[in-house]
């Protein structure tokens, strides 16, 4: 499928994740700016903060097929990503945890290894986030639980090399 003057979605992530800050700024100015957050609050002392910030909307504007763009408090805590910590999110329904962990998977190319692990205590959440992972963004999700381990085979494993982003529930899990 071909997207932006005829390159793929794919070629439009990798642009960005290359792009320098004039051409993130200019591409920033194409949104809807009354969807892009005012991320200079999160800048401070710390000016490789902006353009991580804008690489970010881009990202998941481009990901999300052009409908969404993070929030300030997304992008706040997606700053772990930046900073290459691991990170604990504790925030209620509503808060847009998920768009968070698609931002943690498009800030890489899936060339580059990178596999994000979210743990979910749901197997009915899994099945839903997996499916909306691939269909709306484009990320190979793998949902890993009871059920998924005694019906994969060993090609079924093999073939899952190019996962980026894996949901993991405890055995025992209900769903």
């Amino acid at each position: 499928m071909l997207w932006i003057d005829g390159i793929t979605r794919a070629e439009a992530l990798e642009m960005v994740r290359n792009a320098n800050l004039d051409d993130l700024e200019r591409w920033l100015a194409c949104l809807p700016q009354e969807k892009v957050p005012n991320y200079k609050e999160l800048v401070g002392e710390d000016y490789s903060v902006e353009p991580y910030c804008i690489r970010l909307c881009l990202l998941v504007w481009i990901a999300s097929q052009f409908t969404q763009i993070p929030k300030l408090l997304q992008l706040k805590a997606s700053l772990a990503f930046l900073h290459k910590k691991d990170s604990l999110l504790y925030a209620g329904t509503g808060f847009g945890k998920t768009l968070i962990i698609v931002m943690a998977n498009i800030l890489e190319n899936a060339s580059s290894k990178a596999v994000t692990i979210t743990i979910s205590p749901l197997k009915r959440l899994q099945q839903s986030q997996s499916q909306l992972f691939w269909e709306h963004y484009g990320i190979f999700t793998l949902a890993i639980n009871e059920d998924t381990l005694a019906t994969m085979s060993d090609s079924d494993w093999n073939a899952s090399a190019g996962l980026t982003h894996g949901l993991v529930s405890s055995l025992g899990a209900r769903g």
